[in-house]
């Protein structure tokens, strides 16, 4: 009897957080604060050329919004032209500035994350996150060019 109302309860909790993660999502994409997003997008480089400075980007991301990211900003990282984005739920970004054939790059990467059993955690917030990269340099030049780079990934086991 013991193990019955255990596993009813262990049931009950998934659905809830189920339909919690679920509403969330929701809620995000229909604020636009999501994109959908291929299989592993934390694995990709996003390298942009855009016709705007790091100036301009930097004072775009201080008035940014993080709370749905759980991040925290810190421009000017480490004295070089680099924003480094931490949070709370364990993983670790970065938009380094620089150039090629005489242009604009803006490369945003995430560069730490945590998994459990394989899987990462916190998919959404990495999501946000992006999304709101994406938008700000959009939004600073809407010409602005992608390209999606998989990633070389060094990983650690505990």
């Amino acid at each position: 009897m013991f193990y019955i109302v255990l596993i009813a309860v262990i049931v009950v909790i998934m659905v809830v957080a189920g339909k919690k993660n679920y509403e969330t999502g929701k809620r995000l994409k229909e604020e636009g604060k999501v994109a959908q997003r291929q299989g592993a997008f934390w694995e990709c480089a996003e390298v942009f050329t855009a016709d705007t400075t790091y100036e301009a980007i930097r004072e775009k991301v201080k008035a940014l919004d993080l709370t749905d990211a759980k991040a925290t900003a810190y421009c000017d990282y480490e004295g070089k032209k680099s924003i480094l984005f931490k949070s709370n739920d364990g993983w670790n970004a970065a938009l380094d500035t620089g150039e090629k054939d005489g242009k604009r790059v803006f490369r945003f990467s995430f560069i730490a994350w945590q998994t459990h059993n394989g899987i990462v955690n916190c998919i959404m917030t990495m999501n946000v996150m992006e999304t709101a990269i994406e938008k700000t340099i959009l939004s600073l030049d809407p010409a602005a060019t992608v390209e999606t780079h998989k990633m070389q990934l060094k990983t650690k086991s505990r």
